[in-house]
């Protein structure tokens, strides 16, 4: 029902807002005030962010506004090159009655910016929106009901399988050059100075060497089963000599890990904001995730990662160096989608052994 919900809204959108006359040739050189819209998920943010970076390159002045949510506002405090964001966590289409005067507040708020250029890389439905605010160059993805409403429009294939070079196609297609996305995260606030007293409190001392372990993942089929990542804390500690450090974005997520494994057994669970967590990713051996978030971070950062997946979901496996992914063979889930498990506690994940996740963290040393 709510698919069905926002499928009319985006039609009924697309046949109220008229096209405005765009400008189809370069944007000048000089101090441009540009929006980009990023309000997806980590992952998803993450990979888009060379094209943010190839804009700064070639716009030295310009004023860069991001268009995030509160989340990935955390995460692209991390760039340097980005200005100014504003921020909306809900749909341009919301259901919440209060929302949508907040909608109504955001567009007016966008149109009296100014903005000479707005770059949707995540966030496609706010089309409609900048056109209405007249934005005069609007560039989105061609695969998309509001490619009509673009002034540039850029492919990215399935969504499935899309990354940092088919994002940078937005950038292009505005007549920019840029170079192959090859840009890693600078984490500036790694040297935040409580972030060692944190880790103390957790009870992971400076010179220890600590396993960074995030079993959950924002839908349940994304969780490790709760006797593999028992299983797999005691052998990070026994295997590979190090201490395992638990994180995660909330307490509801762990409470029933936390209550089969040992008390003392560290962990920041609900206690990490974004760049702290990339800094926590920083200073430890080994990142192991079943979330695709999380092991984006990772990549982004060059820190030795284990990625633990299901093997319809492995588009991604070999994107950054630092990473290595398993998962198990052989293993069909007829009844699941590439973007969703039907199970619970998904079976590709239930048959990945944790000697394979072991052997895989000391293959990486």
């Amino acid at each position: 029902m709510i698919s069905q919900y926002y499928n009319l809204r985006r039609r009924i959108a697309l046949w109220r807002t008229s096209q405005k006359p765009s400008l189809v040739y370069p944007l000048s050189p000089g101090k441009v005030k540009a929006l980009f819209v990023m309000t997806g998920l980590m992952g998803d943010t993450i990979m888009s962010i060379p094209a943010v970076i190839a804009f700064r390159e070639n716009y030295p002045d310009a004023k860069i506004t991001v268009l995030a949510t509160s989340k990935s506002q955390e995460l692209l405090s991390m760039v340097p090159a980005i200005d100014d964001f504003m921020v909306c966590d809900h749909s341009p289409f919301p259901l919440n009655p209060s929302k949508v005067f907040m909608a109504k507040e955001l567009e007016r708020e966008i149109k009296s910016r100014k903005f000479d250029v707005a770059i949707v890389l995540l966030g496609d439905d706010f089309v409609p929106m900048l056109t209405r605010a007249e934005i005069p160059i609007r560039v989105g993805v061609k695969e998309n009901i509001f490619s009509r409403l673009l002034s540039h429009a850029y492919a990215i294939g399935s969504p499935e399988t899309w990354g940092p070079e088919e994002r940078l196609g937005a950038i292009r297609c505005l007549e920019i050059e840029t170079k192959d996305a090859s840009h890693y995260l600078k984490n500036e606030p790694l040297a935040l100075p409580y972030l060692g007293e944190k880790l103390r409190g957790a009870g992971v001392e400076t010179t220890e060497s600590f396993v960074v372990l995030h079993p959950f993942g924002r839908k349940k089929h994304q969780w490790m089963p709760p006797g593999m990542a028992v299983a797999l804390v005691y052998q990070i500690q026994q295997k590979l000599g190090m201490k395992p450090l638990i994180v995660s974005d909330s307490m509801e997520q762990a409470s029933g890990l936390l209550g089969l494994i040992q008390p003392n057994t560290p962990h920041l669970v609900g206690n990490l904001s974004v760049p702290e967590l990339a800094a926590v990713m920083k200073r430890s051996r080994l990142v192991i995730s079943t979330d695709s978030g999380p092991m984006h971070l990772a990549g982004a950062l060059g820190v030795p990662t284990v990625g633990v997946f299901r093997a319809i979901r492995t588009e991604h496996a070999n994107r950054y160096p630092s990473v290595k992914s398993i998962w198990s063979d052989g293993m069909g889930c007829n009844m699941c989608d590439w973007n969703r498990c039907q199970v619970n506690p998904c079976r590709q994940l239930k048959a990945i052994k944790v000697e394979d996740i072991i052997n895989a963290a000391q293959d990486m040393d």
